[in-house]
């Protein structure tokens, strides 16, 4: 299994178990309108998502990352999981996800 496949269903499982979403979470979710999380449950998120990783998020800039996909590509580069990176710094996923 790839390492963003694995951010992917550490962040699904942490919505639905810890956070007690209840939409079904894709790489296209929007965390706030979608999931519906507050500040509260984004900072819940961060910190489970750092003790899982043992990486550090800034507050700042990566809760701003309001869709999965986007704080799946975030987490991916702080765990040094990169794969290549495009002229704007984004990942290019090798695998897609399962939608």
């Amino acid at each position: 299994m790839n390492t963003r496949h694995n951010v992917f269903e550490a962040i699904r499982e942490i919505l639905r178990d810890s956070l007690r979403c209840g939409v079904e979470v894709t790489p296209k979710t929007d965390l706030r309108s979608d999931a519906q999380l507050d500040s509260l449950d984004l900072l819940s998120l961060a910190i489970e998502l750092e003790n899982r990783f043992e990486i550090a998020l800034d507050d700042e800039t990566d809760l701003d990352c309001l869709r999965v996909d986007a704080l799946v590509d975030r987490i991916v580069c702080l765990i040094g999981g990169v794969d290549k990176l495009d002229s704007n710094g984004r990942l290019i996923p090798v695998v897609a996800y399962d939608e």
